[in-house]
Order: C-alpha cells, then sequence, then structure tokens
C-alpha cells in the first residue's frame, strides 16, 4: 500500500466527511445547496471527459440537474408528487432539445446531436434526479423510526456512512491482501477480496445505525443486503463511463480521490435504493 497516497486520501476524505456532516446539521436549505454544488461539478466533470466527443453533454444540461435537485426539495412529500415533477422536467428538456435541433438545422447542420441531447438528459438524470434523493433521506429524518437517534437525518445517515464504511474496507483490504481482479475491463484496482470486504462493513454498519435507531427487522435487513452490492455497482457505472471518455479519474479537485464524481459515485444508486426502503418502511413493513 503507498502510504502518501493513504494518506491523501485520508485526509481528503476527512474534509469531505466533515463538510457534508456539518452541512446535515445547518439550517434549511444549505444541505440542499451542497447537494446541487456537487451534483453540478460532477456534471461538468462529466461533461469535460467527454469534450472532444460528438455526444458531449451539452452545458445547458447542468440547469436541469439543477432543477431536478429542486424536484426532490419541493416534491419529496410524495412519490407521486415527484414523479409529475420530474416528469414535467423531462417534458422541459424534450422542448429545449427540439429548440436546439430546429436552430442546429437553420445553422445547416445535417445531422442535429441526437446523442448530444440523450446524453445530457442521462446526466441530469443520473447526477440530479438519483443523486437528489439524499435531500429526500435528508427531509425524511428520523421517519419510522423508534430509537434513540432521536432527531438525527437517519435514512440519511444509513446511506452515507455505510457507503463511506464500504470504499474503506474495500480500499484497505483490496491494497493489502486483494488478489482476484473482480472487474478488471472497467476498474482494475477492484478485487473480489477488498468488494467482499466493503459489503461487510457496510452491512454491519447498517445494523448498527437502524438497531440504534428502532427501525424494524424487514427494512434494516433489506438495507444491510442493499447497500454494500448497490453502491458497488454505481461505482462501477462510473467507472464505465471514465473508461468510455479514456480517463483514469473524473477530475483533479480531490487530491487523492481525483474529482467530485469520483467521490460521490457510491452514492449515486445508494440514494434512491435507500429512499425505496424508506418507502417500505413507511408502508409494507409498518
Amino acid at each position: 500500500m503507498d502510504v502518501r497516497d493513504l494518506e491523501r486520501r485520508t485526509g481528503t476524505a476527512l474534509v469531505y466527511g466533515v463538510v457534508v456532516l456539518a452541512a446535515l446539521f445547518a439550517p434549511w436549505p444549505t444541505f440542499a445547496i451542497l447537494i446541487a454544488i456537487l451534483a453540478v461539478l460532477g456534471y461538468l466533470e462529466l461533461r469535460a471527459l467527454f469534450r472532444y466527443r460528438s455526444f458531449r453533454p451539452w452545458l445547458v444540461g447542468a440547469v436541469f440537474v439543477v432543477l431536478f435537485i429542486v424536484a426532490h426539495m419541493y416534491g419529496s412529500s410524495s412519490p407521486s408528487e415527484l414523479a409529475v415533477l420530474t416528469g414535467a422536467l423531462v417534458a422541459a428538456f424534450g422542448a429545449v432539445a427540439i429548440a436546439v435541433f430546429l436552430e442546429q438545422g437553420m445553422r445547416g447542420r445535417p445531422q442535429p446531436a441526437v446523442l448530444g441531447a440523450v446524453f445530457t438528459l442521462g446526466a441530469a438524470l443520473y447526477l440530479g434526479y438519483f443523486f437528489g434523493y439524499l435531500i429526500e433521506l435528508w427531509l425524511a429524518n428520523d421517519a419510522g423510526t423508534r430509537g434513540w437517534l432521536g432527531t438525527l437525518p437517519v435514512w440519511l445517515l444509513l446511506a452515507l456512512v455505510p457507503t463511506w464504511a464500504a470504499d474503506v474496507a474495500a480500499y484497505v483490504v483490496g491494497a493489502r491482501i486483494g488478489r482476484r481482479k473482480i472487474a478488471p475491463r472497467i476498474s482494475p484496482g477492484k478485487t473480489w477480496e477488498g468488494t467482499l470486504a466493503g459489503f461487510g462493513a457496510a452491512a454491519v454498519v447498517v445494523l448498527l445505525i437502524a438497531a440504534s435507531a428502532g427501525i424494524k427487522t424487514g427494512p434494516t435487513l433489506l438495507l444491510a443486503l442493499l447497500v454494500g452490492p448497490v453502491g458497488f455497482a454505481s461505482d462501477l457505472v462510473e467507472s464505465a463511463i471514465k473508461r468510455a471518455a479514456g480517463a483514469k479519474d473524473s477530475g483533479t479537485l480531490l487530491p487523492g480521490h481525483g474529482g467530485v464524481l469520483d467521490r460521490i459515485d457510491s452514492l449515486i444508486f445508494v440514494a434512491p435504493a435507500v429512499a425505496f426502503v424508506l418507502w417500505l418502511a413507511r408502508g409494507a413493513f409498518s
């Protein structure tokens, strides 16, 4: 294990963790603003990765990232309300795309950048809609809990802390004893040993938090099974995007971690997964 690399990663992770945890307890809407900033930075990194490709995401996509975040802020009270807001934003993007195609046609371009439009909408959903579920988890606070954690944002902690624990365990175990590669073409550094250690760490942390919060057994076990594998799949998706762009890291903003997208990648799919379990905890498991 490279000691200097570990020191850089640890220092950056501590600063990142302190900023995020401080935002959890700051007045409304501080945490939502932080999520919006991270999402936009991630989108700009994604756009920069494909700057020489014909399907590069459009800059206007950053606006839709923010709009999807806003939809989570005001549509968190019910899934149907969020679905309506999301559908309206997708329709609005369709109108913007048509306007762009018409403008390109008037300029004599024979083939409008359809792939660019698809990639733009996909990236906006990826970083605005999926990652934005962290805001819903934050607003849920201690819904469906009966434990001593009280007013803490329990559901958000169930997304953040186990995912961070999985990342740390996977890196440390993989660096020390990892031998068998799990996805060498997509993410050469990941090993079976590190990945399984990450799954175990995530499950243990989920069980500790959920037991302390008094969450019922069904949602607790489902979370313990989901968070590690879903975070791993989310990480692999971001790695595949980077490989398609021919890049090792999404950026250089965070020493030892690469870019913002490299730091939040696991949470992008974990957030909606935990939100789904929260929905079950409020209904089917209640």
